[in-house]
């Protein structure tokens, strides 16, 4: 097919669509040109609205900020007052400049804005008015001019929302008229442009056709060359877009010829570089931008669909026409995984056996059959303070060791070439960090000849034995603590069901001697379990409860009374907790402390019993004077319940007439800190008599602080009655001997 016929075709095929684009495009502009300006109007309508809006509130609250001061004279008004005049001619300035457009609106807003400033001009003369404290005598004419103002806003909002409703439908009709406009034209425009095409593409059909069939003949043949290579063959065009693929390469990238085609090379055919997986440019890109054969690094991986990753090498070739143009690029490549699986388990190998002797804390060398050096690790500088290779190629003395130190590492290797086996031997070397002892282990390599080199493995074994020592002494010390301690201690260690893991029985790990005791069993029993040791019906009970003990891993404290060998009844308090499958098990005798806490409960009950049959009362207060206790000759003699008279002070039980007194009583004794106190009042009982009481008061102190106070309340009511009675009989004789005298 002629390429000038082609070009020719397809320029007059598209010449007459892009005139009536253009055209079309113009027309549309020009219309939407309109619409823009329309819908500019419209808004400018709203926004001229909502100033006018604006500015009658703004005036509104002026005037409520002026009627506010006129009738409280409070400066909060003022200062809104002030505020707003502000905002209302920053709302004019704008308002005049919406309204310049229509002249109408804007003599109406000229006529707004004297209105206005003659209002304020009377508003400003009411402030020094009310100053003066005189009388404000335009009050009606203000209004009046209020009244007038909201009379021109309404018209103003009136005439501009009509305008507004003009606008906004012209807008509506033009948007009605570029649709149909568009419509239209889009049918006209699609009708001359499909008549057109089709008369300039029937012209060169024909061509076209032939050449076709020509180039499918060539692209079978060229095909069949390609599915029958053994390699993976992918083929693209000029863009990089996929036209053929070997039934090898779908089965490497995992795409098959179908889903593949006209998908960029990209896509299909990913590889990555093989160590730091970044995204490598395709080859077909270097084929096509270079024109010519590219080969591909050899540590690149492809990436196939099925998620399965492929070491690949491959080279890309761009394809030529007949006039030497490149049309597109072949892309051949093949699967390396096992040859690179071989090099990668060496490569990993070969780091792994580097690093594991580059970073070990053991000295390695390897001696030759001469006695020097042929490779020592960098721990050598950390045992010997000399770096690698200083002593690489050498012998102990020339690094300047002295003899008496190299010497037997010498003769070692020496013996060591001469058996052709290894040995194990220990020794101490005077370190740049001191004294230290290391396990030294020699190891022959037999080559061809023998006995080629011998390694010395040499490990520091001194904190080892180091922390074996402080092992050991921390075992002795543990067990003198354990034999010289008053507490009785064992250890057991659990035994499990091979089944359900449950605790069954358990050993005696350790023991001393008050644990024997304790257990009741002799010391040599360590070692064995409770159930061979322990009659069964003691046993049964340890067993379990040290069993759950252990199940629950919750330390437990409870109390035993034990019968030792000496036929005595102790009391011991026991502790046991539990340490992973050992339970440690602690006993005090606490024998002593049982029975003074029985006594003590025995003399507590003695004196609450003392107390509470007592026929005086008896009654405790707090440091305030609440009653905390009353003993029941109390409770009756008031009339109240154990827990009603704990709700009362004291004072509120004893007559008015003698609270102040008994309150500065108590209050004096508080203060001076006198110990005992005695004092007589009155108390009144719960069916409202009076009884007089002698309180002998005891301080409770806690330290240097006064808890409160403790009473004993003796009744003295018959006594005082008597006294009474002799004060009113001597007073009646004293009379009588009074009145017989003046007779």
């Amino acid at each position: 097919m002629e390429r000038n016929l082609v070009k020719r075709g397809l320029t007059r095929l598209m010449l007459l669509p892009i005139l009536l684009s253009v055209l079309y495009g113009g027309v549309l502009l020009w219309q939407i040109d309109r619409m823009l300006s329309a819908n500019d109007w419209v808004r400018h309508s709203i926004e001229v609205l909502t100033a006018s809006s604006d500015a009658q509130r703004h005036i509104q609250l002026e005037e409520s900020a002026l009627r506010g001061y006129l009738l409280t004279r409070d400066t909060i008004f003022a200062r809104q007052f002030e505020r707003e005049d502000i905002t209302i001619d920053s709302l004019f300035q704008q308002f005049h400049a919406m309204s310049l457009d229509n002249p109408v609106q804007s003599r109406r807003l000229d006529t707004l804005m004297q209105l206005y400033w003659s209002w304020q001009i009377s508003a400003k003369r009411a402030f020094s008015v009310i100053q003066q404290a005189t009388f404000d005598t335009n009050v009606l004419a203000r209004a009046q001019q209020m009244e007038i103002m909201r009379t021109v806003f309404s018209r103003f909002n009136r005439d501009e929302e009509r305008l507004f409703a003009h606008r906004r439908d012209d807008f509506a009709s033009g948007t009605r008229w570029l649709t149909v406009m568009i419509v239209v034209v889009s049918v006209v425009l699609g009708l001359v442009v499909g008549l057109y095409a089709r008369r300039q593409t029937q012209r060169f059909t024909d061509r076209f056709g032939e050449a076709t069939d020509e180039a499918m003949r060539s692209r079978d043949l060229l095909e069949t060359t390609l599915l029958s290579i053994g390699d993976a063959i992918i083929v693209t065009g000029s863009d990089q877009r996929i036209t053929l693929m070997n039934r090898r390469a779908e089965e490497l990238t995992g795409w098959s010829i179908a889903d593949a085609r006209a998908r960029p090379i990209s896509d299909v055919f990913r590889v990555v570089e093989e160590a730091s997986r970044t995204p490598i440019e395709s080859p077909i890109a270097h084929a096509l931008r270079d024109r010519r054969i590219t080969e591909f690094s050899s540590h690149a991986v492809l990436l196939s669909r099925t998620g399965v990753d492929y070491p690949v090498e491959d080279s890309a070739a761009p394809i030529h026409n007949s006039h030497h143009d490149v049309v597109g690029a072949i892309l051949a490549f093949r699967d390396i995984t096992e040859r690179r699986e071989g090099e990668h388990a060496a490569e990993i190998r070969e780091r792994e056996f580097r690093a594991l002797i580059e970073n070990t804390p053991d000295l390695i060398i390897r001696f030759e059959r001469d006695l020097s050096i042929a490779y020592v690790n960098p721990a050598v500088e950390a045992v010997l303070g000399f770096a690698p290779h200083v002593l690489l190629g050498r012998h102990f003395k020339d690094a300047g060791m002295p003899e008496d130190v190299y010497a037997p590492w010498e003769n070692s290797v020496k013996a060591v070439f001469d058996a052709g086996r290894g040995v194990t031997t220990e020794l101490q070397y005077q370190s740049i960090r001191g004294i230290r002892t290391y396990h030294a282990r020699l190891v022959p390599q037999i080559g061809e000849r023998g006995t080629e080199h011998v390694v010395a493995i040499l490990r520091d074994v001194t904190d080892m034995k180091q922390t074996s020592e402080k092992l050991r002494e921390s075992e002795h010390r543990f067990r003198s603590i354990i034999e010289q301690s008053p507490d009785a201690f064992f250890l057991l260690r659990v035994v499990r069901d091979s089944k359900t893991k449950a605790a069954v029985d358990f050993v005696l790990e350790e023991m001393n001697q008050h644990g024997a005791d304790f257990l009741g069993v002799q010391l040599d029993s360590i070692g064995r379990r409770l159930r061979e040791v322990l009659p069964e019906e003691q046993h049964v009970e340890i067993i379990q409860r040290y069993a759950r003990v252990i199940e629950s891993m919750r330390p437990i404290e409870e109390d035993h009374q034990i019968t030792l060998p000496s036929s005595q009844r102790r009391w011991f308090h026991a502790q046991a907790v539990p340490i992973n499958d050992l339970l440690a098990v602690t006993a005090s005798d606490v024998t002593e402390r049982i029975r003074t806490d029985a006594a003590l409960r025995q003399s507590e009950e003695r004196y609450r019993r003392l107390v509470e049959t007592a026929s005086e009362g008896i009654f405790s207060t707090d440091m305030q004077g609440r009653l905390t206790y009353a003993n029941p000759h109390i409770r009756d003699l008031a009339g109240y319940s154990e827990q009603e008279v704990t709700q009362f002070y004291f004072a509120d039980l004893v007559a008015p007439s003698h609270r102040s007194r008994v309150k500065r009583h108590f209050y004096r004794q508080f203060l001076s800190r006198t110990p005992d106190s005695q004092i007589e009042a009155p108390f009144l009982t719960g069916d409202g008599q009076e009884r007089w009481l002698t309180i002998t008061t005891t301080i409770r102190m806690n330290g240097d602080l006064v808890e409160g106070f403790d009473c004993v309340a003796t009744d003295i009511s018959e006594r005082r009655r008597l006294e009474s009675e002799l004060a009113h009989i001597e007073h009646a004789v004293a009379t009588a001997v009074e009145a017989a005298k003046r007779a």
